[in-house]
Formats: structure tokens, C-alpha cells, sequence
């Protein structure tokens, strides 16, 4: 997929979507006028380098990279981020940096699907301290979230933009990926800990198109959705088909 941009006020954004068949995980260039950081990275070595392309070609220098959680498609490009920069600091929040470490049984399983797409091994980040970060005088926030697509997670709020960078907290027009928690109600638990940091005009989901505060509604109405669906007793199979959460027919041997 093509890299798409956008920017306004004293801080740009720019975002990076990987290719479909590397789970078209979205990662984020927050960019002043010299400086950058990087809000996730990707699957597969290829997009990699393409992530590095962008990054290369804003003219930027990237001073961070930012992990929102330990799922591979956020983080298995680390490594051909930090040789392309190496003078970059990699930060994630310590509870998801011990589910990053288990990062080499993860390449022995997707190694399966993706060969030689896979590293040989990630660096792992330095534990994110502190509430917030300044880039070019401007805030990044940091969101510690309740348990939603995962055990641990850190959205990226930025005030001066009314933007949220939510990764796996926001699905962007798809079915969530719900299967390591199950947990609905924390999970909008958690989007309402996003709703309640100040405006937001500009939601970055960790998977699809970006939008506005419509989004986090959306991903709340999924949720509420699976939960009405999902009751005990009912099959996965009808779970899964049923027309309110979207999985895709073809997934279940349908047309």
C-alpha cells in the first residue's frame, strides 16, 4: 500500500501502511520542521525498507522510535530501522517490552508463512519513562490504556494537533482482533481513557485509513456488537459470521 501524509499546524504527520499480506499495520512519523519520531514499525522486511524510504526522504532526523505494543506487526522492523538510524533511541513501556522478549518463538512460528521476510533478531527498546516527551517544544502525551487488543499498550496523544495515535486500540473500517484478550468492556474501557485526554480531530488507527473521533464511536460499536454476539454457548463459527462484526466470508469458507 502507499505511504499517505498530512499535515497542519506546527507538527505533520505522515503514515506508512505495510503491505496486505504483512497485516497492513499503520505506523506513524510525527515530524517538526528538523526533527521526527517514529510511532511503530512493521512485519516484514520489506516494508522495512520502505519504512525507511519515507523516513529517509521527509528530511527529517529521527530522534525516537515509539512501540505501542509487543504484536510483530509493530515491531519486527525495528532492527532495519536502527541500522538505517542508529544514533535513533528506541522506547516502549516495560510491560510491553517483557512481551517483546518473547520475540524468537514469534519468528520460528511466522517464519512459516514468511521465510526470508523475517529478521533474525529485533533489539529491544529502552523502558519508556515519564508522562510525556517534547518534540521541537511541542507534547507528545503518553496513554497507558486498559487491557484492549492486548495486555499492554501505549497510545501517543498529541494536544497541539488534537491527534491520537492509538495503534491496536482503533481498527479502521475492520473486524478487531480481539482473540489475545476478549476482554470488550475493558476495551472500550480503554477508548473512553482516549476520549477523555481533550479534543481530538484526528484518530491514527493501528490498521486502516485514518479518521476522525468517528472512529473511536465505530470501534466502540464493534465491540458492543461482538459482545451482544458472543454470549456463552454461541459456536466461534456463528460468532464469526455473524454479519454484525464483518468477517470477511472468504475467512470462513464462504464466497
Amino acid at each position: 500500500m502507499t505511504p499517505s501524509s498530512g499535515s497542519d499546524g506546527r507538527l505533520s504527520f505522515q503514515v506508512f501502511t505495510g503491505q496486505d499480506f504483512a497485516l497492513a499495520n499503520n505506523a506513524v512519523l510525527i515530524a517538526g520542521q528538523q526533527e521526527a519520531v517514529l510511532i511503530d514499525t512493521c512485519l516484514v522486511l520489506s516494508d522495512a525498507a520502505r519504512l525507511v524510504a519515507m523516513v529517509r526522504a521527509s528530511g527529517k532526523t529521527l530522534k525516537a522510535v515509539y512501540i505501542t505494543h509487543a504484536h510483530p506487526d509493530h515491531y519486527f522492523g525495528n532492527g532495519t530501522v536502527q541500522e538505517a538510524f542508529p544514533a535513533a533511541r528506541f522506547f516502549a513501556r516495560p510491560g510491553v517490552i517483557d512481551f517483546m522478549q518473547e520475540y524468537r518463538a514469534k519468528i520460528v512460528h511466522w517464519r512459516e508463512m514468511y521465510a526470508d521476510e523475517m529478521p533474525r533478531s529485533i533489539p529491544m527498546p529502552e523502558p519508556l519513562a515519564g508522562k510525556h516527551a517534547l518534540l521541537e517544544g511541542q507534547e507528545i502525551r503518553f496513554v497507558d490504556l486498559p487491557v484492549c487488543e492486548t495486555v499492554h499498550a501505549t497510545a501517543f496523544y498529541v494536544p497541539s494537533e488534537k491527534a491520537i495515535i492509538a495503534g491496536d486500540l482503533v481498527y479502521s473500517g475492520m473486524h478487531h482482533y480481539i482473540a489475545d484478550t476478549n476482554h470488550p468492556d475493558s476495551w472500550i474501557d480503554a477508548l473512553n481513557v482516549v476520549r477523555r485526554l481533550g479534543p481530538i480531530e484526528r484518530v491514527f488507527p493501528g490498521h486502516g485509513p485514518v479518521g476522525g473521533p468517528e472512529l473511536l464511536d465505530a470501534s466502540e460499536k464493534w465491540l458492543n456488537d461482538y459482545r451482544d454476539v458472543a454470549r456463552p454457548g454461541v459456536r466461534f463459527v456463528d460468532v464469526a459470521g455473524a454479519k454484525e462484526i464483518g468477517v470477511p466470508p472468504a475467512l470462513l469458507g464462504g464466497s
